[in-house]
């Protein structure tokens, strides 16, 4: 009997974002300020993506564009296979709730919840009832190591643990890519190794990550680096 080696089937992955001849700009003044200059870019399903570079390169810019939270100046973003420009108001934050999840480097906790109440309010806000939602928070925090604090206020939690809730709110509801703009910057080495290590577990159960970071030792832990400068991918 003859053996026939089988090739390896390429699966080509389905586009998340894509941005196309991207600029961005602002006025200061009399005088206008281009922080991104005509980028194209493609993020796809499952990638787990670090944007880094020096300061003032754009990055944070960049998922703000992708993540639906500004408008581009010119040039295109496209989420699955919808043009954000052909979206109304209403459609965007849509998508956004829907679709998208969001770290921020201050943790934005809102002050006056408990930590489960922060985590819910994704699923709260797509109409899900208070029981279900506390139920989907809890078995997030409690994935996390957070099971006893779910009743703590943010002022009652480190940074570590304010920066854990706050990645727990952003999947609670399954996003398709979720953003995170600098999301160790505030933290000490141990407690921004326990969220780089979240990030792998997380990409490793297929969610798609787009990271900013300006720190090249976690940058470099991603799939994929892009390094931005004076507003381009260089």
């Amino acid at each position: 009997m003859c053996a026939r080696k089988a090739g390896r089937k390429k699966v080509s992955k389905m586009v998340a974002v894509r941005v196309s001849n991207l600029v961005k700009s602002f006025v200061d003044g009399d005088r206008e300020i281009q922080v991104l200059r005509g980028i194209d870019f493609s993020i796809a399903q499952g990638d787990f993506v670090a944007i880094t570079g020096a300061s003032g390169t754009g990055k944070s810019t960049l998922v703000y564009q992708m993540g639906l939270l500004d408008e581009p100046t010119s040039g295109s973003v496209f989420v699955g296979n919808k043009n954000a420009g052909k979206m109304t108001v209403l459609e965007r934050t849509a998508y956004r709730l829907n679709h998208f999840g969001f770290v921020f480097q201050d943790y934005a906790l809102i002050p006056e919840l408990r930590a489960w109440e922060n985590v819910a309010l994704p699923v709260l806000m797509r109409g899900a009832s208070r029981q279900k939602a506390r139920k989907q928070a809890s078995v997030v925090l409690d994935r996390f190591g957070m099971a006893d604090r779910i009743n703590h206020f943010p002022n009652q939690l480190s940074g570590g643990e304010g920066q854990r809730v706050s990645i727990a709110r952003a999947i609670v509801h399954q996003p398709k890519v979720l953003f995170a703009d600098e999301p160790t910057a505030n933290l000490d080495s141990d407690r921004s190794r326990q969220i780089i290590d979240i990030f792998h577990e997380l990409h490793r159960d297929g969610q798609t990550i787009v990271m900013v970071t300006h720190e090249m030792e976690y940058a470099k832990e991603a799939v994929q680096v892009v390094v931005m400068h004076d507003g381009s991918i260089a």
